[in-house]
């Protein structure tokens, strides 16, 4: 017999204040809420809020997290790895006995758990009643777990080599793993570790355990601790470097709230707040168009200090193929010591240099000044006038040979020049409208020093001071790139240009993976956390270039796909529906929901045929069950 609500509320061990609800198609199954009252005092009326707190399932009391991972809303038993469910209509005693047979592992926190599948398809097959609807799906035994983009992101990340690097790096089980979870960031476009889980019972994936949140954040620690498996991995990916390769370097902040994590200092953020946060510095091969490593800096470390680390880390990974890399970087890191430091080290830096408008940069551009109108200066490809210089510097008492690479655009010279004019005449209307006592305030900003007041704050019309003027437009439209190596203006602004590739990869990781935030308490869980984090970042940087070039078709009537037709945020709309099936009885896989657009989108990813066989870390049946921990 079915229980009443008292006798429902009694197992649950809330009979005040509980309210007991049965389940609309299976009455053995009892939602179980608390209830609290309160009185709104501007009205004097009695109100009450329920909040779910258990399901009664067989007059046995489950907790929310666990029936929802056995059972569907509906009251059926899930089959793991399969969309077949149980019938809601039976008895009790054979509800009781599924709930028993049912293998699942423990989410404990306080041991791990490994356990191999059970046959839970065999179990349905047992006990469903003959003449069922479900009968012939259930004998028929079909398998079948999610696609999606997956086939595309693992094919991927072996065409980049990423897998062979982390299996070399860190075994092969680990770095089924450490893929598993980069492809549940990318998929759901976030880092939240507590939906790996459900991810994992849902998605066909190189790993194919599911695990729980405790197990995956011992994982995240297992992984920070691997120091020298992820120097292995830098030094791997390093080697993937082709001859001359261009290198750009640049940082991020991520913003954490954390204190054992001791990369975390309070340091000004770009609104002018503080507030505690590391940097992320990566290195991005451009030609390649691929993260190659990432260093974690404290968030109160500036720029320009990380340069003498990096180079230490580029030396030690690269060995005696260092000559092949020519880094580049903005002007954050200009600093005349690193230029030094790196051509010492056999290893080409191009650097952006900061205020042109004084120092010796100022001077060159002095000398330079009438040259830079003539024609023979101007880069055409760009609409600039350029010209290189070869300057000899004086750095801890030691010479050191630069070429320095002067450009100036007519354009930002108009723009700029028109800004700052507009900022004089409206200090000077500001001027004439004020009073003396405002006038006082005036003086003190910086619009005053191109003026002359002879008689201060009584004079009605300020003078304007050209030579103070003429000092600040004089460098207007003007920039600079200083080399440790000899090159021309045009080589070195067509490889400072290449960098955007680093500042897209960036943009995708805060917007894409959630990289803006860490998501992690301890030093050794955040280390784990960027390891898988710097995994999809390398698989979203490549497909991000892959989608920007032009594809053809095997078939030549087809007209060939453009650049940039497809996007990082369109793949997940359009594999949604692709799925894996797995026939027991015929023992064969088949891929089902593969739209036209599925394959024009993998085509434009570079990987055509990735949705013509399963995928290569599918190898049968087995890798498509739901199992236990097995780390």
């Amino acid at each position: 017999m079915a229980l009443t609500a008292k006798e429902a509320l009694k197992i649950a061990g809330i009979e005040k204040n509980g309210l007991a609800i049965p389940l609309k198609h299976d009455p053995f199954i009892w939602r179980i809420y608390t209830r609290d009252y309160y009185r709104d005092p501007d009205t004097n009326k009695r109100h009450g809020t329920r909040q779910l707190y258990c399901y009664i399932v067989s007059k046995k009391k489950v907790s929310i997290e666990e029936y929802r991972r056995i059972y569907t809303h509906k009251g059926h038993l899930r089959v793991p790895g399969t969309k077949v469910t149980v019938p809601a209509k039976l008895s009790p005693e054979d509800f009781r006995q599924l709930q028993d047979k049912s293998s699942y592992e423990s989410d404990s926190p306080q041991e791990d758990v490994t356990q191999t599948p059970s046959k839970p398809l065999a179990t349905a097959v047992e006990t469903t009643p003959a003449g069922s609807t479900e009968e012939a799906a259930l004998t028929t035994g079909i398998l079948q777990k999610q696609l999606g983009s997956v086939p595309i992101y693992y094919a991927t990340a072996e065409q980049i080599g990423l897998v062979d690097d982390l299996t070399a790096a860190y075994g092969e089980e680990d770095a089924k793993l450490i893929l598993s979870v980069a492809m549940q960031y990318l998929i759901d476009r976030d880092n939240v570790g507590r939906r790996y889980n459900w991810f994992a019972n849902s998605y066909a994936l190189p790993h194919p355990d599911a695990v729980s949140d405790s197990y995956l954040c011992k994982f995240y620690s297992h992984l920070g601790k691997q120091a020298a498996s992820l120097s292995k991995l830098f030094a791997l990916r390093m080697e993937r470097c082709t001859l001359t390769n261009l290198i750009g370097f640049d940082s991020t902040s991520i913003a954490t709230a954390a204190q054992d994590v001791f990369d975390s200092k309070i340091s000004k953020t770009k609104e002018g707040e503080y507030a505690p946060m590391l940097h992320m510095g990566l290195l991005f091969a451009q030609k390649v168009r691929t993260p190659l490593l990432y260093v974690i800096f404290p968030g109160n470390v500036p720029d320009v200090s990380t340069s003498e680390d990096l180079l230490k880390r580029i030396e030690e990974l690269s060995g005696d193929k260092k000559h092949r890399i020519c880094l580049i970087e903005d002007r954050g890191y200009y600093n005349l010591k690193a230029l030094k430091e790196a051509q010492l080290r056999k290893i080409h830096c191009l650097q952006s240099a900061t205020d042109v408008n004084k120092g010796w940069i100022a001077e060159e551009i002095d000398q330079l000044k009438v040259g830079m109108w003539d024609g023979e200066t101007i880069l055409t490809e760009f609409g600039l006038h350029a010209t290189t210089v070869a300057v000899e510097k004086t750095v801890d008492k030691d010479k050191v040979k630069l070429w320095l690479h002067i450009y100036r655009d007519d354009l930002t010279c108009a723009t700029q020049t028109k800004a700052f004019c507009a900022k004089l005449q409206a200090f000077a209307d500001s001027w004439h409208d004020a009073d003396q006592k405002k006038r006082e305030d005036l003086m003190n900003h910086r619009e005053f020093s191109f003026f002359k007041a002879a008689n201060g704050v009584a004079a009605d019309a300020l003078e304007r001071d050209n030579g103070a003027v003429d000092a600040v437009i004089r460098y207007f439209g003007y920039f600079a790139n200083v080399t440790n190596y000899k090159t021309d203006a045009h080589s070195a602004l067509l490889a400072y240009r290449q960098r955007d590739t680093i500042e897209k990869c960036f943009k995708y990781g805060k917007g894409g993976i959630s990289l803006n935030t860490l998501r992690a308490h301890r030093q050794d869980t955040a280390q784990g956390r960027f390891v898988i984090s710097f995994v999809a970042l390398c698989i979203a940087s490549e497909i991000q270039y892959q989608l920007g070039l032009e594809r053809k078709f095997d078939n030549s009537r087809k007209k060939p796909l453009k650049p940039n037709t497809y996007h990082l945020t369109d793949i997940e709309y359009i594999t949604r529906g692709v799925s894996i099936q797995y026939g027991l009885k015929t023992e064969e896989f088949w891929i089902s929901g593969v739209l036209k657009k599925c394959r024009q989108l993998a085509l434009a990813c570079g990987c055509e045929h990735a949705y013509d066989q399963k995928p290569n870390f599918i190898k049968d049946g087995h890798d498509l069950l739901i199992k236990g921990e097995s780390y």
